[in-house]
């Protein structure tokens, strides 16, 4: 389960690759929406799991090469044009369906921050670039105009193996002192914390991890994601603000 977490995050290369046929050969998961040099990272929950984006080669309804289509609870798609010397699109059309919506409103207020990152600069393009991970996983980002962007992964930010209610950390956003709930009882368990670029920062296990908190007045301030593995090998992720 450790090659799990270096999927999730771990070894981001610097070479960019720019051939076009990595964008249709992955689904895309939602990592991150920067806006205005704010983090938004996608809510995980019962209604909204993933945030997955797919570019079609043979979409059902349109023919089309260059479909964009992108699912929160309602679907955003279009037809794109694609420039690959300036690794960037252009949306010749985009939609979204108006069924139910998202019930909880959390959810309602992401899918309408990240449909809103593509319907207010549609008539522009949106430059993207794909990173190989040392993993074999990849990461796409699509910056817009203004210097916003998103940020996908081939992989799910998934957190499936626990109950989303094992663990927990406080205070959050923290200063210096975490706390970490629930793991007293648990003989073998390693900590990994990553900031927003996938670069791990910490790394801590039980022998070394005398109570069930920690400091981290030396990172950084921004948004951390924390790792929980256990001796089988599952694993849980939280996220935390360093003020």
């Amino acid at each position: 389960m450790k090659n799990t977490i270096l999927i999730l995050f771990l070894g981001m290369s610097l070479s960019c690759l720019a051939q076009d046929s990595q964008l249709f050969q992955n689904t895309w998961y939602l990592h991150n929406l920067n806006i205005n040099t704010q983090n938004n990272v996608p809510p995980i929950n019962s209604e909204v799991m993933s945030i997955s984006l797919t570019l079609n080669t043979n979409n059902l309804n349109t023919n089309n090469y260059n479909y964009f289509s992108s699912w929160v609870c309602e679907s955003l798609g279009g037809e794109v044009d694609y420039d690959d010397v300036n690794q960037n699109f252009m949306f010749t059309s985009l939609a979204q369906t108006l069924g139910g919506g998202c019930y909880q409103t959390s959810n309602a207020n992401y899918e309408s921050l990240y449909f809103n990152y593509y319907f207010n600069n549609v008539n522009n393009p949106f430059e993207y670039s794909i990173l190989s991970n040392s993993d074999g996983s990849k990461t796409l980002t699509v910056s817009n105009s203004s210097g916003d962007k998103t940020v996908y992964g081939s992989v799910v930010l998934s957190t499936h193996e626990y109950s989303v209610n094992r663990f927990s950390v406080s205070p959050n956003p923290v200063l210096d002192e975490l706390f970490i709930s629930e793991i007293a009882g648990l003989s073998n368990f390693s900590i990994a914390i990553f900031n927003i670029n996938g670069k791990r920062v910490l790394s801590l296990n039980r022998s070394n991890l005398k109570t069930e908190s920690f400091n981290v007045e030396k990172l950084s301030k921004g948004l951390y994601f924390i790792l929980f593995e256990d001796k089988l090998g599952r694993i849980e992720m939280k996220k935390f603000i360093k003020k």
